[in-house]
């Protein structure tokens, strides 16, 4: 039986990819110089969850001969979900002490300003610094 043929193998390989990804996004991320493009990690994590996507689904067409998405959609919101709030959590939890934030933009006669309550989602509003 190969490795990727039991699903609770754990892959090396895939293992020393994903923290090559991380570490380019990271220097990204830190200002690294020559590693401004952290896109390319961000494109093998792409091409990871795409080949790991592919082999959960083909192995349980080959078990099961079909494919029952709401089961695999269901799964992958079991496995998600959960760290997706505990950020969401710790955003909120480390946001500004009144629970708000104005965000302003512009210059000389016209400025916009926006209140930011709280911190929705796991990211912040674009171009914030």
């Amino acid at each position: 039986m190969s490795l990727s043929a039991r699903p609770d193998a754990f892959r090396p390989d895939i293992e020393g990819l994903r923290a090559i990804a991380i570490l380019l996004v990271v220097a990204c991320h830190c200002g690294v110089p020559r590693f401004a493009g952290g896109f390319v990690g961000v494109d093998i994590f792409f091409v990871l969850s795409g080949y790991l996507i592919t082999e959960i689904l083909s192995r349980e067409l080959r078990e099961t001969s079909r494919i029952d998405f709401t089961a695999f959609y269901a799964r992958r919101a079991r496995r998600l979900l959960p760290p997706y709030r505990t950020t969401g959590q710790g955003r909120l939890l480390s946001a500004h002490p009144a629970g708000a934030v104005i965000v302003c933009s512009g210059s000389g006669d016209h400025l916009d300003c926006y209140i930011v309550v709280g911190a929705v989602g796991p990211f912040p509003p674009r171009g914030w610094r």
